[in-house]
């Protein structure tokens, strides 16, 4: 008997070939081919999922930009608090005294605690070639 030919057996015949013929019954996963009415109804529910499954990406999105919000300045802090204590200083927006080192010919930035903040070479235009700025003023 050709085996193809055994779907257009009834069930009863199938079933008394098979108590026949078979050595052996154990369980397999296999595809079987959808019917046409069955093929209709399974891409109803794939329209439905998809329905379903775009509305909770949608919610996600709302949740996830709320959580954002939310989260955002936390992590800002922290990185700041970080970066503190990696470097083991504060950033600190204030005045800055530009004090001038005519001997060493170097100009000095120096916060209003006394802190150096930043030394660098004079400038041509920062040198005083012939008379101090405070004794200038005595005069």
């Amino acid at each position: 008997m050709n085996i193809y030919e055994l779907k257009k057996l009834s069930e009863q015949d199938r079933k008394d070939f098979f108590d026949s013929y078979s050595t052996e019954t154990k369980d397999q996963t296999y595809m079987r081919p959808l019917l046409k009415d069955e093929l209709d109804i399974k891409h109803d529910e794939l329209a439905q999922a998809a329905m379903k499954k775009a509305m909770l990406e949608e919610e996600l999105k709302e949740i996830k930009k709320e959580h954002k919000a939310q989260i955002d300045p936390v992590i800002k802090e922290f990185q700041e608090r970080l970066r503190e204590i990696k470097l083991r200083a504060v950033e600190v927006t204030g005045p800055a005294h530009k004090i001038p080192d005519y001997d060493n010919q170097m100009m000095h930035f120096i916060a209003i605690d006394g802190t150096v903040i930043n030394s660098r070479p004079m400038l041509p235009e920062e040198r005083q070639f012939t008379i101090h700025p405070q004794l200038k003023q005595a005069q």
